[in-house]
């Protein structure tokens, strides 16, 4: 039978964990109305719906047929199963913010929005719903990691998408759910490992309210993760609207990103526009928060602390979103970071024309030329630096030396390149280095100067070679 099966865990075997499933079964008895009223009828089928997860619907949409396989081969979830999770009810752990007011005519409010476990789990398999409605899941190894004062592993690798789909309604029901300390570090610590050891690109989600024991520590461990893979971090606590959706795209936050900066890279086909519109409708949405002066923090979610894992990462895009009320944000919002992340259309190869032959910069470089990044790279013979944007390329250290581009480290990726793109590859430039903060002067002519945060060590003339693309 597909399921997910226990490969490890870091709990005592004294400890007497109960599922999920009999948790929940537990407090929809104790909520439920004895009394034969209609007014009773309606809040206990609320009470129901309130504390039972989502069904993820089979249709012929989410069938693995004609579909091109998940660009993840493996997809790790790390799910916060903590006693800061079960705000059951008005009296425990501060869940009054899913009571509604008393409606007329009806003299008990109702519930309108689950406890924080549930809403975890419920954005997890909206995410995973969206998966399948784009991509054959066939062969991705999934990893769910339920964690609280310790942390288990299950893990399958999917047959099909019909059967992931019978996974998430029949398994995710029946996990561990210990209600104890957060202690976050430990799963990352394994996810990490895992990221570290695998060659294949991985999806990572985290899906918590923001409360680990040791905070600083979990987002160190977070900031390394998501160098190697793509990340999605789901909020779940007492949220709305006011908790915006925050994207990372490249190594840059969309708020701090001027799509009219991205226009280049629309117009050379490294960036689509369907990409574009969407750094600017999730940059948009933040800034009026901000300029609204709207507060994003709430006492049961630590939302600004879930936005700091996904901000300024350096090469994988990130993503937070908040799971509540009827999760129709999320589902948007990570479809369109799906969007972004899949976009097909992006397929320029950019490099130089040397002596009649095309030079072509490898992957890692051809990555950040298509996000709108700059490159420094060395040559690893003869330690020759160059800077290279979308548009031009410069040899730093060697102006007219080592040619083989293609065979190169990279010294760092930076974002910001929106100044540099004002050069003109025809020109010589002169090159000022500026010891305080490692900044690199380029000057023209006396004209203005501009300046880009770069690390090299060399101080000389250059000739800006144009970048070329296909």
């Amino acid at each position: 039978m597909f399921s997910l099966k226990p490969i490890k865990t870091t709990a005592s075997t004294t400890m007497g964990t109960r599922s999920l499933h009999a948790v929940l079964e537990e407090q929809k008895i104790r909520c439920m109305k004895s009394a034969e009223t209609e007014e009773n009828k309606i809040y206990n089928e609320n009470v129901k719906i309130i504390y039972s997860l989502d069904t993820i619907k089979f249709t012929k949409e989410l069938s693995s047929s004609n579909k091109n396989n998940c660009p993840y081969a493996e997809i790790w979830i790390v799910l916060d199963c903590s006693g800061s999770t079960r705000n059951f009810d008005g009296g425990d752990g501060g869940g009054l913010s899913r009571v509604s007011q008393i409606q007329p005519n009806i003299e008990t409010p109702l519930i309108t929005t689950k406890p924080i476990i549930l809403a975890e789990i419920d954005g997890v398999s909206h995410t995973l719903e969206l998966l399948m409605s784009r991509f054959n899941m066939s062969n991705v190894k999934l990893v769910l990691l339920p964690f609280s004062t310790s942390y288990s592993i299950w893990e399958c690798e999917i047959e099909s998408n019909e059967k992931l789909c019978a996974l998430i309604n029949k398994d995710f029901i029946n996990i561990p759910y210990e209600g104890g300390c957060t202690e976050l570090v430990p799963p990352l610590k394994h996810l990490e490992r895992a990221c570290s050891n695998s060659k294949s690109k991985i999806l990572s989600i985290i899906a918590t309210d923001g409360q680990p024991s040791n905070k600083t520590g979990a987002l160190a461990i977070v900031k390394n993760i998501r160098k190697k893979c793509d990340l999605i971090v789901i909020g779940a606590g007492s949220i709305g609207t006011g908790a915006c959706t925050d994207l990372c795209f490249r190594g840059r936050n969309v708020a701090n990103i001027d799509p009219a900066k991205l226009q280049t890279l629309v117009a050379i086909g490294a960036v689509s526009n369907a990409t574009l519109n969407v750094i600017q409708d999730v940059a948009n949405r933040k800034r009026a928060i901000v300029n609204s002066g709207g507060s994003i923090g709430h006492s049961e979610c630590d939302i600004n602390y879930l936005k700091e894992m996904v901000n300024d990462s350096e090469a994988s895009a990130s993503l937070y979103v908040g799971a509540y009320k009827d999760y129709s944000e999320l589902k948007s919002d990570v479809k369109s970071f799906l969007d972004v992340i899949c976009d097909t259309t992006t397929t320029k190869k950019f490099g130089i024309k040397l002596n009649d032959q095309m030079i072509w910069y490898d992957d890692v470089i051809q990555f950040a030329l298509h996000g709108g990044q700059f490159a420094v790279f060395r040559e690893p013979i003869r330690s020759d630096y160059y800077l290279v944007t979308p548009q031009w390329q410069m040899a730093i250290q060697n102006p007219f030396g080592n040619n083989q581009v293609d065979i190169c480290v990279i010294a760092e990726v930076k974002s910001g390149f929106d100044k540099l793109t004002e050069l003109n590859y025809t020109t010589v430039w002169k090159i000022i280095l500026t010891e305080l903060n490692n900044k690199i002067t380029l000057v023209k002519d006396n004209q203005e100067e501009l300046v880009a945060t770069i690390m090299v060590d060399n101080v000389g003339n250059a000739r800006v070679r144009q970048v070329l693309y296909k």
